[in-house]
């Protein structure tokens, strides 16, 4: 499974799958898309990658946040974007998401939108990953409650706070408890970086 321009595994099991996994991202590093973005932004740096390993979080709900606005970076806003399932299907553009516009002065959810969330991606006990449809009633309902939009809000403003710049955080829901699985500075013309990470 793939979601930037280097390879990610979701529900990996076993360390003999885990070894295949890293190697597997290892290589990414020189595929199609990795090259082109090197090409892109010449570097004389050689392309290196760390593997994170970390545990699976069993998400009910997931999706991701922009601590400040791209499309309005002076507005004092933040977006967060949910679905069903794991966070993969928002990430990789699979599904609509449902998005949230909370002012962050103020701790105020100004705007949602419900997208079709049209279905979900949970664990598979064996390991990888079940594709399950998400019925129209609940398609239409919120991922999120308002109080969750917010204290995923105000967790997105710690990491930002703590990182010292507006960030993308990738998050997951398990049992009702955020977590923060990724977190990275937002790219800009001005902060991307000239390399490529992982």
């Amino acid at each position: 499974m793939s979601q930037g321009a280097d390879e990610t595994f979701t529900n990996v099991r076993g360390v003999d799958e885990v070894v295949a996994c890293v190697v597997e991202c290892w290589a990414s590093l020189f595929g199609a898309r990795t090259c082109a973005d090197r090409a892109a932004a010449p570097t004389v740096v050689e392309p290196a990658m760390a593997v994170v390993v970390q545990e699976m979080v069993d998400a009910g709900r997931a999706g991701m946040m922009l601590t400040t606005d791209p499309a309005a970076p002076t507005s004092g806003r933040l977006v967060i974007q949910a679905s069903y399932g794991l966070g993969e299907c928002v990430l990789g553009t699979q599904v609509e998401p449902d998005t949230y516009l909370v002012d962050k002065a103020g701790a105020v959810l100004l705007e949602s939108r419900i997208g079709s969330k049209a279905f979900e991606l949970l664990r598979h006990p064996d390991g990888g990953q079940w594709r399950i449809t998400v019925d129209a009633r609940r398609s239409s309902q919120s991922a999120l409650t308002d109080r969750e939009v917010l204290d995923l809000a105000a967790l997105g403003m710690q990491v930002e706070a703590w990182a010292g710049a507006p960030h993308e955080v990738e998050w997951a829901l398990e049992d009702g408890t955020a977590q923060v699985v990724d977190a990275r500075p937002i790219a800009t013309p001005t902060s991307r970086p000239p390399t490529v990470t992982a």
